[in-house]
């Protein structure tokens, strides 16, 4: 951003930087299902000539953006990532993008999801910090744009994680704000009660500028939190946490008191009781949404095996009573929600591993599964936090002994709280990033 607005980059020069990364990375890392750059080339041309005769579009002003094909934008194509679907041009931009539009950024084409956000691995997209990884999902296409450079912004969905997942497995930053002004129209649903846009940066400080330039900062909010809280009991809530990510998460502890606020330890309950909850809810309204569609079972032989196997237990399942599924889970928020209710920020994992070799995946979920044992371990601790009332953040604040980026996650009730908290964790840990593999890049918006 400060060379468009030092004159230095002009936009043309900007779409051209990110769609040469495209042109070097697409082949192997797979995150555009459709680019424009032709449309891309045109709308920075017009900013460039606005410019000379002294207006100004907008505060993203150049700023490349990748969106999840699960978002319209007007005259490109929405599947879903998925063949069930009638292929159509959308025929104006989803309200998310007409806000980033406003402000000035410019879209360069649409990225892949997991079909219907069903799912956290994002096939065919790869991890370009590990080709031989995966990018996590369901906004891996967003995430993975955005961590190569193709793009300077993603926009994704996030119903139980899928923002923050493969952000922090791609060694990015993404966001998933509260309920607020700016709404769901013109995205496929998956569960609309838990459903939400977000975005990916390169880093929180990014996060922030996005957030301020679209308007939906709450400008009343003090951005300093009242505490920092750290879960006490972090081993026993998720018994599979990767040492190298606990380590990880040691060493943030361990700086956090530079960050100029109370720290405190708490309890906090088993984050393993929130999934199969959410899961009983979240997969009825799933359902209903395709039923309503005319989607299922009308086209079931055209949905991939493992969304087809997903939305078919659901459907065996769905005249069981939910036997007070809501109201426990009402409890379990409401002791969340407790503990945030002063202003308080809550600090823990983002995924409790690294992201999974491909071969690890590739499997439909066997026997009596629901899911893929991949899908509740890589959501453990993004799932328990993925309601309208809460705002979270997740921040790239280490590599493993592997190179492979680890991913903290910051929950509160305030947007201006976790984009605070977020951007100064990462000025205190500038070191260790300045650490990463140097096949990794992970540029900033407040660098173009």
């Amino acid at each position: 951003m400060g060379e468009i607005e030092t004159g230095r980059l002009t936009c043309v020069e900007a779409v051209e930087r990110c769609l040469a990364r495209v042109s070097a990375t697409e082949s192997e890392v797979r995150a555009f299902v459709h680019l424009d750059a032709d449309g891309a080339f045109e709308k920075a041309s017009e900013l460039d000539r606005n410019r000379k005769t002294g207006l100004r579009s907008g505060p993203l002003e150049g700023v490349c953006v990748a969106v999840k094909d699960m978002v319209d934008v007007g005259g490109m194509p929405t599947s879903a990532g998925s063949r069930v679907p009638d292929r159509r041009v959308a025929e104006s931009d989803a309200d998310i993008v007409s806000h980033l539009r406003n402000a000035g950024a410019i879209v360069i084409g649409k990225v892949n999801t997991h079909e219907f956000a069903n799912g956290v691995t994002t096939p065919p997209t790869r991890n370009p910090v590990d080709l031989g990884r995966i990018a996590g999902g369901s906004s891996g296409g967003s995430a993975a744009a955005v961590a190569t450079g193709a793009a300077l912004l993603g926009v994704g969905t996030d119903t139980g994680g899928s923002v923050r997942l493969p952000a922090a497995l791609c060694g990015v930053a993404g966001l998933r704000p509260r309920t607020g002004p700016i709404g769901m129209r013109g995205i496929v649903p998956l569960a609309p009660e838990f459903d939400a846009w977000g975005l990916v940066a390169p880093s929180a400080a990014d996060l922030n500028l996005v957030w301020q330039a679209i308007g939906s900062a709450r400008r009343t909010e003090p951005p300093k939190p009242v505490r920092l809280i750290f879960p006490k009991n972090l081993s026993t809530l998720m018994p599979e946490l990767d040492q190298e990510v606990a380590h990880a998460f040691r060493t943030a502890k361990s700086v956090a008191p530079k960050l100029g606020v109370p720290l405190t330890d708490a309890e906090i309950p088993d984050l393993r009781e929130w999934r199969p909850l959410r899961m009983a809810i979240q997969m009825r309204q799933a359902l209903r949404v395709h039923r309503d569609a005319g989607w299922w079972p009308q086209r079931r032989h055209l949905y991939t095996e493992e969304v087809r196997m997903n939305f078919q237990r659901a459907e065996e399942n769905d005249h069981l009573p939910l036997n007070g599924v809501g109201a426990r889970l009402s409890i379990l928020d409401a002791e969340i929600d407790g503990l945030l209710a002063d202003g308080s920020v809550l600090c823990l994992p983002t995924v409790p591993v690294v992201a999974p070799r491909l071969e690890d995946v590739l499997r439909t979920p066997r026997d009596q599964e629901m899911r893929h044992p991949v899908v509740g371990q890589l959501s453990a601790f993004t799932l328990p936090f993925s309601r309208g009332n809460l705002a979270s953040i997740t921040i790239c604040y280490g590599m493993t002994d592997s190179s492979m980026p680890v991913g903290l996650q910051f929950v509160a009730n305030s947007e201006a709280a976790v984009l605070h908290v977020g951007a100064s964790m990462e000025t205190e840990l500038e070191l260790l990033k300045m650490s990463l593999s140097p096949t990794f890049s992970c540029g900033s918006l407040t660098e173009k």
